[in-house]
Protein backbone atom coordinates (compact mmCIF):
# COMPACT_ATOMS: atom_id res chain seq x y z
CA UNK A 1 0.00 0.00 0.00
CA UNK A 2 2.80 2.55 0.97
CA UNK A 3 5.09 1.14 -2.06
CA UNK A 4 2.05 1.75 -4.72
CA UNK A 5 1.72 5.23 -3.05
CA UNK A 6 5.54 6.09 -3.24
CA UNK A 7 5.88 4.87 -6.46
CA UNK A 8 2.73 6.91 -8.26
CA UNK A 9 3.63 10.46 -6.03
CA UNK A 10 7.49 9.87 -7.21
CA UNK A 11 7.70 12.86 -10.04
CA UNK A 12 6.60 15.39 -7.04
CA UNK A 13 9.50 17.44 -6.25
CA UNK A 14 8.86 16.33 -2.37
CA UNK A 15 7.60 13.60 -0.46
CA UNK A 16 7.49 13.93 3.36
CA UNK A 17 6.95 11.24 5.75
CA UNK A 18 6.91 11.89 9.22
CA UNK A 19 5.90 10.06 12.21
CA UNK A 20 7.13 9.64 15.62
CA UNK A 21 9.76 6.47 15.97
CA UNK A 22 8.71 3.18 15.28
CA UNK A 23 6.40 3.65 12.55
CA UNK A 24 8.23 1.92 10.26
CA UNK A 25 9.46 5.21 7.89
CA UNK A 26 13.39 4.02 7.26
CA UNK A 27 11.85 0.18 6.56
CA UNK A 28 9.75 1.73 4.28
CA UNK A 29 12.28 3.86 2.24
CA UNK A 30 14.65 0.82 2.26
CA UNK A 31 11.89 -1.44 0.88
CA UNK A 32 11.65 1.22 -1.67
CA UNK A 33 14.96 1.74 -2.70
CA UNK A 34 14.78 -2.00 -3.49
CA UNK A 35 11.62 -1.93 -5.18
CA UNK A 36 12.40 0.74 -7.91
CA UNK A 37 14.60 1.15 -10.82
CA UNK A 38 15.00 5.31 -10.23
CA UNK A 39 18.80 5.92 -8.65
CA UNK A 40 18.17 6.76 -5.00
CA UNK A 41 21.09 8.73 -3.16
CA UNK A 42 20.19 7.96 0.83
CA UNK A 43 21.78 10.29 3.53
CA UNK A 44 21.23 9.32 6.67
CA UNK A 45 21.38 12.38 9.10
CA UNK A 46 22.55 12.42 12.85
CA UNK A 47 23.34 15.28 15.31
CA UNK A 48 27.18 16.05 13.24
CA UNK A 49 25.00 17.04 10.05
CA UNK A 50 23.68 20.01 12.28
CA UNK A 51 26.61 21.97 10.75
CA UNK A 52 25.22 23.91 7.40
CA UNK A 53 28.99 22.80 5.55
CA UNK A 54 29.12 19.27 7.03
CA UNK A 55 25.66 19.19 5.62
CA UNK A 56 25.94 20.27 2.10
CA UNK A 57 29.52 18.14 1.71
CA UNK A 58 27.92 15.25 2.63
CA UNK A 59 24.74 15.73 0.52
CA UNK A 60 26.90 16.24 -2.82
CA UNK A 61 28.73 12.92 -2.12
CA UNK A 62 25.56 11.25 -1.62
CA UNK A 63 24.64 12.41 -5.11
CA UNK A 64 28.52 12.43 -6.31
CA UNK A 65 28.22 8.33 -5.38
CA UNK A 66 25.77 7.59 -8.08
CA UNK A 67 26.91 10.35 -10.79
CA UNK A 68 30.89 11.01 -10.26
CA UNK A 69 31.01 14.17 -12.72
CA UNK A 70 28.69 15.63 -10.11
CA UNK A 71 29.93 17.94 -7.53
CA UNK A 72 33.27 19.37 -8.16
CA UNK A 73 32.13 22.95 -9.07
CA UNK A 74 29.84 22.91 -6.19
CA UNK A 75 32.17 21.86 -3.48
CA UNK A 76 34.66 24.71 -4.67
CA UNK A 77 31.95 26.84 -3.88
CA UNK A 78 31.39 25.57 -0.88
CA UNK A 79 34.84 25.78 0.28
CA UNK A 80 34.92 29.74 -0.35
CA UNK A 81 32.09 30.26 1.40
CA UNK A 82 32.75 32.31 5.06
CA UNK A 83 29.58 32.64 5.82
CA UNK A 84 25.82 31.10 4.96
CA UNK A 85 23.94 34.42 4.54
CA UNK A 86 21.26 35.19 1.35
CA UNK A 87 24.56 35.71 -1.20
CA UNK A 88 26.10 32.87 -0.06
CA UNK A 89 23.26 30.18 -0.10
CA UNK A 90 22.18 31.62 -3.25
CA UNK A 91 25.75 30.95 -5.11
CA UNK A 92 25.60 27.49 -3.51
CA UNK A 93 22.36 26.31 -4.76
CA UNK A 94 22.60 28.38 -8.51
CA UNK A 95 25.48 25.66 -8.56
CA UNK A 96 24.40 22.87 -7.46
CA UNK A 97 21.10 23.25 -9.92
CA UNK A 98 23.40 24.25 -12.67
CA UNK A 99 25.31 20.99 -12.00
CA UNK A 100 22.60 18.93 -11.84
CA UNK A 101 21.28 20.32 -15.56
CA UNK A 102 24.62 19.68 -16.80
CA UNK A 103 26.03 16.66 -15.18
CA UNK A 104 23.06 14.46 -14.35
CA UNK A 105 20.79 13.74 -17.32
CA UNK A 106 18.34 11.28 -15.82
CA UNK A 107 15.57 11.02 -12.78
CA UNK A 108 17.31 10.40 -9.28
CA UNK A 109 15.90 10.83 -5.68
CA UNK A 110 17.96 12.32 -2.85
CA UNK A 111 16.48 10.47 0.64
CA UNK A 112 17.25 12.55 3.61
CA UNK A 113 16.53 9.98 6.44
CA UNK A 114 16.36 11.74 9.88
CA UNK A 115 15.49 15.34 9.11
CA UNK A 116 14.53 16.01 12.69
CA UNK A 117 18.37 15.53 13.53
CA UNK A 118 19.41 19.00 11.30
CA UNK A 119 15.94 20.91 11.25
CA UNK A 120 16.95 23.34 13.95
CA UNK A 121 19.11 24.65 11.45
CA UNK A 122 18.09 27.60 9.48
CA UNK A 123 20.85 27.68 6.89
CA UNK A 124 19.93 24.01 6.28
CA UNK A 125 16.81 24.64 6.34
CA UNK A 126 17.56 27.79 3.85
CA UNK A 127 19.38 25.65 1.69
CA UNK A 128 16.76 22.66 1.31
CA UNK A 129 13.95 25.06 0.86
CA UNK A 130 15.75 27.24 -2.50
CA UNK A 131 16.98 23.65 -3.78
CA UNK A 132 13.35 22.48 -3.36
CA UNK A 133 12.71 25.67 -5.48
CA UNK A 134 14.68 25.93 -8.55
CA UNK A 135 15.94 22.38 -8.88
CA UNK A 136 15.45 20.51 -12.29
CA UNK A 137 12.48 18.45 -13.17
CA UNK A 138 14.68 15.73 -12.81
CA UNK A 139 15.29 15.38 -9.46
CA UNK A 140 12.86 14.33 -6.41
CA UNK A 141 13.43 14.41 -2.92
CA UNK A 142 12.01 12.29 0.35
CA UNK A 143 12.43 13.35 3.93
CA UNK A 144 11.78 11.13 6.70
CA UNK A 145 11.72 12.93 9.69
CA UNK A 146 9.80 12.47 13.55
CA UNK A 147 8.62 15.80 13.28
CA UNK A 148 7.06 18.03 10.19
CA UNK A 149 9.78 20.46 9.50
CA UNK A 150 8.94 23.78 10.13
CA UNK A 151 11.41 25.67 8.52
CA UNK A 152 10.88 24.26 4.65
CA UNK A 153 8.15 25.55 2.32
CA UNK A 154 5.47 23.09 3.05
CA UNK A 155 3.21 25.70 2.45
CA UNK A 156 3.68 26.67 -0.71
CA UNK A 157 5.00 23.41 -2.13
CA UNK A 158 1.40 21.90 -1.25
CA UNK A 159 -0.67 24.49 -2.89
CA UNK A 160 1.79 24.24 -6.17
CA UNK A 161 1.08 20.52 -5.81
CA UNK A 162 4.86 19.61 -6.15
CA UNK A 163 4.44 18.28 -2.57
CA UNK A 164 2.84 15.11 -1.11
CA UNK A 165 2.92 13.79 2.17
CA UNK A 166 2.78 10.74 5.03
CA UNK A 167 1.69 10.75 8.21
CA UNK A 168 0.96 8.48 11.11
CA UNK A 169 -2.75 7.69 9.76
CA UNK A 170 -1.13 6.15 6.72
CA UNK A 171 1.49 4.59 8.11
CA UNK A 172 -0.19 2.37 10.93
CA UNK A 173 -0.64 -0.85 10.77
CA UNK A 174 -4.50 -2.29 9.71
CA UNK A 175 -6.09 -4.82 11.04
CA UNK A 176 -5.93 -6.87 7.84
CA UNK A 177 -2.15 -6.12 7.54
CA UNK A 178 -1.63 -7.16 11.21
CA UNK A 179 -3.10 -10.60 10.28
CA UNK A 180 -0.92 -11.10 7.14
CA UNK A 181 1.79 -10.15 9.41
CA UNK A 182 1.34 -12.73 12.07
CA UNK A 183 0.70 -15.46 9.33
CA UNK A 184 3.67 -14.53 7.64
CA UNK A 185 6.56 -13.84 10.44
CA UNK A 186 5.01 -16.62 12.72
CA UNK A 187 2.93 -18.94 10.95
CA UNK A 188 -0.19 -18.53 13.25
CA UNK A 189 -3.81 -17.75 11.81
CA UNK A 190 -4.85 -14.73 14.25
CA UNK A 191 -8.54 -14.12 13.74
CA UNK A 192 -9.54 -10.82 12.13
CA UNK A 193 -11.43 -9.60 14.75
CA UNK A 194 -8.84 -9.83 17.40
CA UNK A 195 -6.19 -8.30 14.66
CA UNK A 196 -8.44 -5.13 14.72
CA UNK A 197 -8.39 -4.94 18.16
CA UNK A 198 -4.68 -5.06 18.19
CA UNK A 199 -4.96 -2.52 15.68
CA UNK A 200 -7.16 -0.33 17.59
CA UNK A 201 -5.22 -0.82 21.06
CA UNK A 202 -1.42 -0.12 19.65
CA UNK A 203 -3.00 2.57 17.54
CA UNK A 204 -1.27 0.85 14.55
CA UNK A 205 2.30 1.55 15.95
CA UNK A 206 4.67 -1.55 14.51
CA UNK A 207 6.91 -1.29 17.33
CA UNK A 208 4.45 -1.59 19.34
CA UNK A 209 2.99 -4.92 17.50
CA UNK A 210 5.75 -6.61 17.31
CA UNK A 211 7.58 -6.22 21.04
Amino acid sequence: RLLEFLHEHVDYRLILISASAGYGKTTLLVDFAHDTDIPLCWYSLGPMDNDPRIFVEHFIATIARHFPGFGERSRTILRNIERFDHQGMYSLVTALVNEMYEAIPEYFIVVLDDYHCVEGSPAINDFLSALLEHMPENCHIIVSSRTVPGGLPLVRLTARRQMVGLGVNELRFTGEEIQALIKQNYGLDMPLDKAKALAEQSEGWITGILL
